[in-house]
């Protein structure tokens, strides 16, 4: 009886493992079909505008210019998801590396804003922002926190629903530095608010997968904020929107810098 109930416990732990390596297998299938998609796409853009500008059919300069900046975005864009390939490759080898030193969180964020602002707007979106003019000196890595806080805003921008609305919010507690931002797009299901923070994870709702996307974004917002010894929140509502709030920590025994 022994025997055949170790057996059966094997048969059983084979299975699942065979069955979990086939899911993983089938992800990173997919994971790739989709980089190339979304990698294609801005490629694509930019080389017919690139086109049209050096073969003189775009002779107006604002049209010119409007062009140029599209094309400037759309490589940003690239860069932002060869960088999150980047780190995710460093993360799965073990070879991910956090500089964490004190520095001032409220300068990193206004320097995202800035930098997205006028791509936000440009695209129909309310940006309204809270950032609090007495933020402390917490240990972060400052190339973490901006990647952190692309990849949420790009999410709030993708997922969007009629209500093109962003908040950007940065406050203190008693414990901890909150940076959250808000959106008012699909909305995430109870059943899946975990899984999303998954490696190549996409939720199952078809307007979601029908977008450009590699199922990475979640997964590094999360390894980074274990990194900084906190962790990320998600708030959200089917067709209401999302909140997701980074908790930074303070220094231990609550001290900031």
């Amino acid at each position: 009886a022994v025997l055949v109930l170790t057996f059966v416990l094997f048969i059983f732990l084979f299975y699942k493992y065979v069955s979990r390596e086939a899911e993983l297998l089938k992800l990173k299938s997919n994971f790739v079909d989709s980089v190339s998609h979304t990698l294609k796409t801005p490629l694509t853009r930019i080389s017919l505008l690139a086109e049209n500008i050096a073969s003189d059919w775009v002779r107006d300069k604002e049209k010119q210019k409007s062009f140029l900046k599209t094309i400037i975005a759309e490589s940003h864009k690239m860069n932002d998801m060869i960088n999150n390939m980047l780190n995710f490759s460093k993360i799965d080898a073990g070879k991910k590396h956090y500089d964490l030193k004190y520095d001032s969180i409220q300068t990193v964020v206004l320097s995202v804003i800035s930098n997205y602002e006028s791509y936000i707007r440009k695209l129909g979106f309310q940006l309204e922002t809270e950032i609090s003019g007495a933020i402390p000196n917490i240990r972060i890595d400052r190339e973490a926190v901006k990647l952190m806080m692309i990849n949420l805003l790009q999410n709030a921008l993708k997922y969007t629903g009629e209500t093109r609305y962003i908040k950007v919010c940065l406050e203190e507690t008693k414990d901890a530095v909150l940076l959250s931002i808000e959106d008012r797009g699909f909305g995430i299901t109870k059943k899946e608010q975990n899984k999303i923070f998954e490696k190549y994870y996409r939720t199952q709702s078809k307007r979601v997968r029908s977008l450009e996307g590699s199922g990475l974004g979640l997964y590094l917002v999360r390894d980074a904020m274990t990194a900084h010894g906190g962790e990320v929140l998600v708030e959200s509502q089917v067709g209401k929107g999302s909140m997701f709030i980074l908790v930074f920590p303070m220094s231990p025994g609550g001290m900031a810098e």
